[in-house]
């Protein structure tokens, strides 16, 4: 009879006891283990990690520096150089991630300080943020290492950082002419007869440059111009005394020819020297010519 009524309170308080309990109340879920996630799942949270970092970084351009090196330390003509460019932010980190410009996070425009040599190359962006290119200077001298690029986090709309350093390079330097404006502007490269004319000339101004391409032999107009580097063509202006730089592409990117046109603002009156590059038939073709800008 004992045993009888122990297990009849035995019930009553187990009957009590559930009834106590909050009738929607249900044990946390433990949380799935990172190892546990799938691949998409772990994927999906680093891209958002990536996006909310990048989100947070923001550049000056005022603020960016660049350090241009060489494998050899000092450069010397006439041999393979390697160099590295590496950015920075204004506390002094280095920049690793960047936004194409025409096709390419980097432009590097080498130019001799007599305009005799021109070079339009492209470094290779590594992981770690450097950028990398094999180079060779064809003479001794002062050289300008003009450097074009987007850091990621400089915002939409503002201008791409222009960066100018002059090297100096090791090794027999001949004395090249003053630059002389061209009496006709008017060239054939590769079998291409190529024109250039303005709409005016004048310092301080708007100025559109107009190429006109046709074939040397047949004199028939070019009508197959093709991209380079993202655009129907590129136009590279230095002044005399390499300290006014412009770098500009064609008003109508989908032209193919005869005629390409160009702005730019001559800021100041003197001697330029113009570069002009094109691609034809998958060849890149160079033409230059050095003209007046009055006042």
């Amino acid at each position: 009879m004992k045993n009888t009524w122990a297990i009849v309170v035995m019930c009553i308080a187990l009957t009590l006891t559930a009834c106590q309990a909050a009738p929607d109340s249900k044990p946390a879920a433990a949380p799935v283990p990172r190892e546990e996630q799938s691949a998409s799942e772990q994927a999906k949270a680093k891209a958002s990690e990536a996006s909310n970092k990048s989100s947070q970084t923001q550049y000056d351009e005022n603020d960016v520096s660049l350090k241009i090196s060489f494998d050899h330390g000092t450069p010397q003509s006439k041999r393979d150089e390697h160099l590295t460019l590496v950015a920075y932010n204004g506390e002094g980190k280095r920049i690793t991630e960047f936004e194409d410009v025409h096709v390419d996070k980097m432009h590097l425009i080498v130019i001799s300080r007599d305009l005799s040599v021109f070079q339009h190359i492209h470094p290779h962006l590594k992981e770690n943020g450097e950028f990398m290119i094999t180079t060779r200077f064809p003479k001794g001298g002062d050289y300008q290492l003009i450097s074009t690029f987007v850091p990621t986090g400089m915002g939409k709309g503002k201008p791409a950082i222009v960066n100018k350093q002059w090297v100096h390079v090791e090794g027999e330097a001949p004395t090249a002419p003053p630059i002389q404006p061209d009496k006709e502007l008017t060239k054939v490269v590769d079998g291409k007869k190529i024109s250039l004319s303005f709409n005016k000339r004048k310092a301080g101004e708007t100025v559109q440059l107009t190429y006109r391409f046709e074939d040397a032999q047949t004199k028939k107009p070019i009508h197959d111009l093709e991209f380079y580097i993202g655009s129907k063509g590129h136009v590279v202006i230095m002044s005399e005394d390499s300290t006014s730089y412009i770098h500009t592409h064609p008003n109508d990117e989908a032209s193919t020819g005869p005629e390409l046109e160009f702005d730019a603002n001559f800021p100041k009156s003197g001697k330029y020297k113009i570069w002009a590059e094109f691609q034809r038939e998958g060849k890149v073709f160079l033409v230059s010519f050095i003209v007046n800008i009055p006042e």
